[in-house]
């Protein structure tokens, strides 16, 4: 840090609170550089997939719950975990979020930080991501197109998911695409929100 910047407190969200691959790495790496700098940094994750595993997490909230329509309605709003994040911004009162892979928080990730300052990456295909939703799905790579399943999956993603992040993305200060590609791809998604690609 210089002389004259002052430390901030900023609270990071990622699906997955350990190393499962780029994102969650460059979070960690992110993560350690911030707080090397004199930072105040927490990080939230769900706790997916997180039994047994190394956590770099400092916080991890539950995934949806409650049989195959209780996590299908989870993906589309997770109360849960728009409550446990207002509580926890409340405590934490940091001076930004930044907001990594969000699709295991849901929609109520967006809302339950809209008091404060919102930076929100764009890695890849993500639930609001029109241009890229396919490449959600299992069968995405198939020379035969899309499994049956998956084409339920995409109607799903495309015309229930994504509209229920939509109206909460408006509200996003900036949105950090990692490439020109990445900026192109997702302009569409949030046209009157800044881009700025790193």
């Amino acid at each position: 840090m210089t002389p004259t910047s002052k430390p901030m407190r900023i609270v990071q969200f990622v699906n997955l609170g350990f190393e499962a691959g780029g994102a969650e790495k460059s979070v960690h790496l992110l993560t350690k550089g911030l707080r090397e700098r004199g930072h105040e940094v927490t990080v939230v994750a769900t706790d997916h997939q997180a039994e047994g595993r190394v956590a770099f997490a400092d916080v991890l909230l539950p995934t949806a719950s409650g049989g195959p329509a209780g996590r299908l309605l989870g993906h589309f709003w997770n109360r849960h975990t728009y409550r446990s994040v207002k509580a926890l911004l409340r405590d934490l009162d940091p001076d930004c979020v930044h907001m990594h892979t969000i699709g295991g928080f849901s929609p109520s990730l967006l809302a339950a930080t809209r008091a404060y300052p919102q930076v929100l990456s764009a890695r890849g295909p993500e639930d609001w991501t029109l241009n890229l939703l396919r490449w959600n799905l299992p069968s995405a790579t198939r020379p035969e197109g899309l499994t049956a399943v998956d084409r339920l999956r995409y109607a799903h993603l495309r015309f229930i998911q994504r509209p229920a992040y939509r109206v909460w993305l408006r509200g996003i200060d900036t949105v950090v695409p990692i490439s020109a590609y990445m900026a192109d791809c997702v302009r569409a998604d949030v046209p009157r929100v800044p881009l700025r690609v790193i």
